[in-house]
Formats: structure tokens, C-alpha cells, sequence
């Protein structure tokens, strides 16, 4: 899955760690060919055009599901997390399962495994992403009450264990039995971030919790904790998760005060954080403390930032 990248400014780097939080919009909803497992190793962007995956019944005899499921999968290739529920509008139940494979001569001891979001139609595991970064969480809820699951995972990566959260939504040929998939939900990389799905209260949907610290340049630790509720709204034009809660500790420190104003900054509140920062500049001039001076500093470049784009 390709990271989207939002901000296009001297600091992107550290607002693309940072502003993770931020759930990344959603193209227009336009369903995608799942590609089928003989065609993986080829299609480079993920979709294979033109493969039409017809369900086929079971293997027949005396083999359980585990043994039927694992003699779909590849050479090197294992399940990780298996769900079922009915994904499809026909609310047949259908498994989704990650799939591990580790390359390169890696092992467990090194690093994790690469994984792939799959479906098994009981007889073969058809591919529904492409190898990618360690997905360590799998659900399966109705994020936007249609009565139809939807695939809900995260995966995480990288130095700062970059966590993403996606949602995908499944639907079915009800003449050829053909999957396709679209994502209802993807979010930017959270450091050290945290997920959770709740229940809402009586008559609201689910929603999707994505949480994690702030850690902008230059702050130091404690960072400012932050979480935030998406759950999915109901505008025909923009149908998508949406922000509809967030929570955010209280800045007890110097950094932690600047790292609120940042936060601003990535919500695109500019004059909000303008005006914090410009108040941590005016009290942090004549400090003589580094960890003070750092701070200055940092906020001094992201004064710049909130300037250069009025």
C-alpha cells in the first residue's frame, strides 16, 4: 500500500510522521478487480484486469479446513489472522485472512514477516493485496450499516512502527462470482500509534480509534497524547469514515505546549497555531536553557511554516 503523502512543505518529513493521525481522504469509491493468486506475482499495482474468480466448492474428502486452507497457499507462504463473517452483499460467510511470507532469507528473529490481505472461497486463497508491511491486527465490522462486514486492518513498520489503519469493503458477481474490493477507510502512519474499534451507543455505528503521541520536531519527551474517533457519515457526496471526536491530554511543559500549537498546524488551523507559537517565541527569547533554546528554535520554523503559507 502506498503511503499518501499530504504536505508539500521544508518540513514534510517530520508532518508526515507527525500528522499521521489525520486520516488521508478517500478517492472516489470506484471498485477494483481482485487480482487471483496465479496473476500476483505480476500485477505490479496490486489489480489485475480482466481475472474473473469463480467460487468453487470445497475440496472434496476428508481434509479439515485448516488443511484445505493451507494447501492453497504458496511455497513459503502461512496464515496469520483468519476472520469470517459476510462481507459480500450476498451474506454468504467468506473467510479474509493475512497471509506471511518472509523474504530474503529473513526470519523471526530479524524482523516480520511481509504481509498480504487474502480472501478462501474454500478451495483456493485468492490474493486481495500485494505483499507489504506486517499487518498485525484483523476485524471484520459494519463501519457503515449496510449489514455487509467489512475488513478492518492495520499494519506496522519502519524505525517509528509506523501503524495504518484500512477498511476494506467487499463485494461480488453474483453472475460470474468474481471478488472486488474498494478501500472504505485508510489512514497516514501513525509513530507508535495505537487502534481499537468500539461500539457506539444505541443506533450509532461503530467507530474506529486511532491514537498515538505527537512527537514533533524539536519537542522532547513526554510528547502529548492524542486519540480520535472516525466513524462513518452519511453524506451521499462524500460518503467516508469521518473525524468525529478527539481527545487530546493537556500540555504540562514547555515542549508539550508547543507540540499542541504544531497540532494545530497539522490540522490546517493555521492562525490558531500562529498565534500559539508566536506567544512560545515572545516567552522563549531570552531563555537560556537548551532544551528551552531547541524548542525555540523549532517553533521558530514552524512559525515560518504557518507564515509561508498565508
Amino acid at each position: 500500500m502506498k503511503r499518501l503523502v499530504l504536505y508539500k512543505n521544508a518540513l514534510v518529513s517530520s508532518l508526515v510522521l507527525a500528522s499521521a493521525f489525520l486520516a488521508a481522504p478517500i478517492p472516489p469509491f470506484s471498485t477494483v478487480a481482485l487480482f487471483a493468486a496465479k496473476d500476483a506475482a505480476h500485477a505490479g499495482d496490486g489489480v489485475s484486469a480482466g481475472i474473473d474468480n469463480k467460487l468453487k466448492p470445497a475440496v472434496a474428502g476428508k481434509l479439515t479446513f485448516d488443511e484445505k486452507l493451507v494447501s492453497g497457499l504458496q511455497a513459503g507462504e502461512r496464515a496469520g489472522i483468519i476472520r469470517h463473517g459476510a462481507l459480500t452483499s450476498d451474506r454468504k460467510t467468506i473467510t479474509v485472512l493475512t497471509v506471511e511470507k518472509y523474504e530474503n532469507g529473513s526470519n523471526a528473529s530479524e524482523a516480520p514477516p511481509r504481509s498480504r490481505i487474502a480472501i478462501f472461497d474454500g478451495a483456493k486463497v485468492l490474493p486481495v493485496t500485494e505483499f507489504g508491511e506486517y499487518i498485525e491486527a484483523l476485524e471484520v465490522r459494519d463501519l457503515d450499516g449496510d449489514g455487509i462486514l467489512e475488513a478492518v486492518f492495520a499494519t506496522r513498520s519502519g524505525m517509528k512502527r509506523l501503524l495504518e489503519v484500512s477498511a476494506l469493503k467487499f463485494d461480488r458477481n453474483s453472475g460470474s462470482g468474481a471478488f472486488a474490493f474498494r478501500f472504505l477507510f485508510r489512514s497516514e502512519g501513525v509513530a507508535d500509534g495505537k487502534f481499537d474499534i468500539v461500539n457506539g451507543a444505541k443506533g450509532e455505528l461503530p467507530g474506529l480509534l486511532i491514537g498515538g503521541f505527537l512527537n514533533a520536531p524539536g519537542a522532547s519527551e513526554p510528547h502529548v497524547e492524542f486519540t480520535y474517533t472516525y466513524s462513518y457519515n452519511n453524506d451521499p457526496k462524500k460518503p467516508r469514515l469521518a473525524l468525529v471526536k478527539k481527545f487530546t491530554t493537556a500540555p504540562k511543559t514547555i515542549s508539550q505546549e508547543y507540540e499542541y500549537a504544531y497540532m494545530y498546524l497539522l490540522e490546517g488551523n493555521r492562525a490558531e497555531a500562529a498565534r500559539r507559537l508566536g506567544r512560545l517565541c515572545e516567552s522563549l527569547k531570552n531563555t537560556k536553557s537548551q532544551n528551552n533554546l531547541q524548542i525555540l528554535r523549532a517553533c521558530e520554523d514552524a512559525l515560518k511554516a504557518c507564515e509561508k503559507a498565508n
